[in-house]
Parts: structure tokens; sequence; C-alpha cells
């Protein structure tokens, strides 16, 4: 995925990759978004650090191929994250994952909907990591609350 991200595409090009994707064009974007906004900038004590944006979709969507499930109960995190089995251009299994057992989903969009729900409603800061697509949602998405669902 970060290939796709670092090549220098013209736009028609980019539109006839895009168009071979047809059916998971959702789940690719939801994947290049800490990708295309600049990673947050935070401090550390004394230092500064940026992310990479490898660290900054990583934490974003967490994408593990199929057969990871049984390594999966072991690892936990502070935050809720949305983890997805499969590959770059197919997704098999889209599942949030709170601070407990994991919530399994249709599509990436609605895990990473319940996801940012489950930030906001339990009030947990946005992961350092991917701060910038948390709050490009947030913003970019508060005005359509109020026409339903976006998942």
């Amino acid at each position: 995925m970060e290939d796709f991200v670092k090549l220098k595409l013209t736009e028609r090009q980019l539109l006839e990759l895009i168009d071979t994707f047809a059916g998971s064009k959702d789940y690719i974007a939801l994947m290049v978004l800490p990708g295309l906004i600049p990673p947050a900038v935070f401090r550390m004590g004394r230092k500064t650090v940026r992310t990479t944006v490898s660290d900054a979709m990583k934490t974003f969507i967490n994408l593990k191929p199929v057969g990871w499930w049984s390594t999966f109960r072991q690892q936990t995190r502070p935050y809720p994250y949305t983890l997805v089995l499969g590959g770059e251009e197919r997704c098999s299994q889209a599942f949030t994952v709170p601070s407990g057992p994991a919530l399994e989903h249709d599509r990436v969009v609605q895990a990473v909907h319940v996801c940012f729900k489950c930030l906001l409603v339990f009030d947990i800061n946005f992961p350092k990591q991917c701060f910038s697509a948390w709050l490009f949602l947030k913003k970019g998405l508060s005005m359509e609350w109020g026409r339903g669902d976006w998942g």
C-alpha cells in the first residue's frame, strides 16, 4: 500500500488504477488516508517526534494476513483500533477492537466508524501516530452525523 502512495502518477493513470479496484474503493481510500494527510508532530519529553507514514497507516488500520487470528488475542493496545484481515487489495474480515473482544463488521468503513465512535464516546485521545487522519474524519464528517450513519 505504501507503494501506491509513493508513486508519482498522472491524474489519468491514477483514475485507471483506481478503476481496477472498483469493488474496494472505500477500503483503499481508508488505507491511504493517513498517507495523504501529513503525519502529526508531537513532543515526547524534550524531543520532537514526527511519525512516519507507514507507522500512521499501521496505527489507523492494522492490516494482517488472514491466518493471523491465533496470535491476535494476546496483543493489546491502550486505545480502540481497526483490524483488517486480508491483503492490500481486498479485505476478508474487518474488526473493531475496543479493549476487549473484537467486534466483526461487514465492511472496513463500518469498522472505522465504530472505532471512531469508541474514541469519542470513551473520551480517549486520538492516537498520536494517526492523529491527523482521525481529526480529518472528525472535522470532515461531523456535519454528516445529522443525516444518518456514514458506514
